[in-house]
């Protein structure tokens, strides 16, 4: 697993987290937070502030958006892709929590234990 993940390799992480793991499809992609509905802007606000890489998504059952931070260190040991992945689902729910996938298998993903990765060591 390389040690440097591009912003755009996250992102297709995060589109693939979506897909998979809420199994909906993914209609039409948002660039402009502008666009999101206000209370899933205000939620991607404090996301953007801390520097997070996000995905946003007009999909079959409404807005969806997610942002998370790629654990390098245990993605390399693990030999899988760790994030810590925060997203939003319509109306209003809000989930956060640890997640890995492996690089053959984007769609497939398997959650951690909260805000705590040592699932993983």
């Amino acid at each position: 697993m390389p040690g440097d993940v591009s912003r755009a390799e996250v992102v297709s992480l995060l589109d693939a987290f979506l897909a998979g793991t809420q199994a909906v499809e993914l209609r039409v992609r948002i660039t402009d937070p502008k666009k999101l509905p206000d209370w899933f802007r205000a939620q991607l606000d404090g996301a953007q502030k801390l520097g997070r890489i996000w995905t946003a998504w007009v999909t079959d059952e409404g807005h969806m958006i997610a942002w998370g931070e790629y654990d390098h260190e245990r993605s390399t040991r693990n030999r899988a892709n760790v994030l810590f992945i925060e997203w939003c689902l319509p109306p209003d729910a809000h989930h956060a929590s640890w997640w890995f996938c492996y690089a053959k298998r984007p769609k497939e993903w398997i959650c951690g234990r909260g805000r705590d990765p040592a699932f993983l060591d």
